[in-house]
């Protein structure tokens, strides 16, 4: 008796397969092969000599593949490697904004349509690695290629039949893509390039292998270029044992950075009886350069920046004034290397700038040694970009005059680094004292403060203060004359950056107006003044000194201008209406000078920067809902 089945083998079924990128962009023009169970069995037991083929063709100008008349049973999906390589590598195929798989708009339209739904990655859809330009890795890119290379077989379909005999399929498909740090070669000051560059001057202290109590070296230098910037399943945050969310684009992997280069000099001695303790880092990729100096981290780096005579400047660097001498022969440590190919780095540095967009940055003692290597860079003809946090005074007045090109100093609140050594009393003949030389010269500095400096020590670049303000009134005791003071009862922290309001108040005093805005210019310029530090440093904050506390108060300000509401907004405003109402309490130049700095404060959103372009749209908007940074 015979059922009512029909035998699997006879029934005959179809596919219709689209392929998309995740802005549901078609992937057209790649070459597939569809392998049924008959072409699978033949190719097991015949190899490349197989009697059945599996089915070929190539994707069409809509990413669809549409095959009929297939036997029921397995299907499995190979796409032509090169080919879907340089497809998935296109300028234009962006990620989308979330990184989420219920998140996917792809998604959402094909179950809407009834369709199936699969997420695949390069890896996953071809049988044989392509050509990864530059890549030396023994093994793929992981986040791409999450089998590895050994086990490379295309995508599994699933088995037919379906219900109503044709099987619809739609495969988003990751782009070919890598992360990068969102930077912008501007003399503008820009807010990303603050805070990405305040995030890798903390993470020069990680160095560059594994960090002890890390698991999987997670936070060193090495695993943050290496992996994290590759792995498109989340953000980078990872940095030495902080995290923080960072500010990243996404480009064609083969615009990726190269793997980083660690210089540790610190087995080096110099002209002094101590180890150097020099380290630094570069990266680079195919439009950019980048540079990061650690600061102080070892005793040796605490004897280097104490070694603060002012000595010549090296014609290389400037023609006039003069050099911290610790911080000048700790840069050149590097040149007294017993490795060849880090005694000829800065030479490897200056011949990869070509072309390049150059960064700079570095924080305290970093800070001193990337404006070294800055000075050198100019005076061979690049044009390098500074950014540094808590800085020392590095070089004397004469060689500051020279030194033309754009620095952004950050100083955070009362931190007590950029306050050493002391701008004047350090250039005096008592160094040449032998033995006593360097305990006889600060004694006798408080004594030479009486008499004119030929050329004292001075901050380069435009400042960038963080302020926390301490604004308080006076209040009788009893009916004598004896006041003591107390703070106003709302108090915030501005984020202050001078060059903002510059060109304006240059107008304002060329036009010699006496209108209320050139009074706060004025008031600016005694709070703030140029190649100083602000007026308005009370005390000595050592925890404000910290590379986290820099990158952790930018981060709060960038976040909040990304925000619908912001809440330094709020407290600003407090701030105002408190010195309002204290106005008569106030010292008339104390009220002037908080109010024009809150004015400059409410300028910061200018400092945002310009998002005309799709990956740093989706970057601000990553980085406006990634979590609040945390430290270990």
């Amino acid at each position: 008796m015979m059922s009512g089945c029909i035998p699997c083998e006879k029934l005959k079924y179809s596919v219709d397969i689209l392929l998309v990128d995740e802005q549901g962009t078609p992937i057209p023009n790649v070459p597939y092969r569809l392998y049924d169970g008959a072409s699978e069995a033949s190719l097991a037991l015949k190899g490349d000599k197989a009697s059945i083929p599996p089915r070929e063709g190539i994707s069409d100008g809509d990413g669809r593949i549409v095959q009929t008349e297939l036997p029921a049973g397995s299907l499995r999906l190979v796409l032509d490697a090169a080919r879907l390589a340089k497809v998935l590598e296109e300028p234009d195929r962006y990620l989308r904004l979330s990184r989420r798989l219920e998140d996917s708009a792809v998604r959402q339209q094909a179950l809407a349509e009834g369709r199936a739904y699969r997420y695949a990655r390069l890896g996953d859809l071809v049988a044989t690695m392509p050509h990864i330009p530059d890549w030396h890795e023994a093994t793929p890119p992981a986040y791409h290629f999450p089998k590895g290379g050994e086990v490379l077989r295309g995508l599994p379909l699933g088995f037919l039949p379906t219900s109503n005999g044709v099987f619809k399929l739609t495969i988003e498909v990751c782009p070919f893509r890598a992360w990068v740090l969102a930077l912008n070669h501007t003399p503008e000051y820009d807010l990303g390039n603050a805070y990405n560059l305040a995030l890798m001057s903390v993470l020069t202290y990680a160095k560059g292998g594994d960090k002890p109590g890390r698991d999987s070296a997670s936070g060193s230098i090495d695993d943050f270029f290496n992996r994290q910037l590759q792995d498109l399943s989340c953000l980078p945050r990872h940095l030495n044992t902080n995290e923080f969310p960072l500010l990243v684009k996404d480009v064609p992997f083969h615009s990726r950075y190269s793997p980083p280069v660690f210089i540790d000099a610190s087995a080096v001695k110099g002209d002094f009886n101590f180890p150097f303790d020099t380290q630094f880092f570069y990266v680079e990729r195919d439009e950019e350069l980048l540079v990061c100096w650690r600061g102080t981290e070892s005793k040796f780096d605490a004897l280097t920046d104490l070694s603060f005579r002012p000595v010549p400047c090296p014609p290389q660097m400037a023609c006039q004034g003069k050099v911290h001498d610790g911080f000048y022969h700790q840069f050149r440590a590097v040149e007294q290397h017993p490795k060849q190919e880090i005694r000829e780095v800065y030479e490897t540095i200056s011949r990869s700038i070509q072309k390049k967009k150059l960064y700079i940055c570095g924080h305290s003692l970093g800070g001193a040694l990337a404006l070294i290597h800055a000075a050198t860079l100019k005076n061979e003809g690049h044009d390098p970009l500074l950014y540094s946090y808590g800085m020392p005074r590095t070089f004397t007045e004469a060689a500051v005059a020279e030194l033309a090109f754009t620095h952004y100093r950050h100083l955070n609140e009362d931190d007590p680094v950029p306050a050493v050594p002391p701008g004047r009393g350090f250039d005096n003949p008592l160094f040449d004292v032998p033995v006593l030389g360097y305990a006889l010269a600060p004694i006798h500095a408080p004594v030479s403060l009486l008499t004119p400096d030929m050329d004292p020590y001075q901050h380069h670049g435009q400042v960038v203060h963080f302020y926390q303000t301490q604004v308080s009134y006076e209040v009788p005791i009893g009916r004598g004359e004896s006041h003591y003071p107390v703070l106003l009862p709302q108090q915030t922290k501005l984020y202050l950056v001078p060059a903002l309001a510059q060109q304006e108040c240059q107008r304002l005093e060329e036009q010699e107006r006496q209108a209320q805005e050139a009074k706060q210019c004025q008031a600016l310029r005694r709070a703030l003044p140029t190649h100083d530090n602000p007026a308005m440093r009370a005390g000595i904050a050592p925890a404000a000194h910290r590379s986290a506390e820099y990158a952790r108060y930018i981060y709060g300000r960038l976040a909040g201008l990304l925000a619908s509401d912001d809440p330094n907004t709020t407290q600003n405003s407090a701030y105002l209406r408190a010195l309002t109402d204290y106005m008569p309490q106030l010292p008339s130049e104390v009220s002037q000078r908080e109010n024009a700095l809150l004015q400059l404060d409410s300028r910061l959103a200018q400092t945002l920067p310009p998002a005309d372009g799709i990956p740093l749209q989706r970057g601000l908007r990553r980085l406006e809902q990634a979590q609040a940074p945390t430290n270990n």
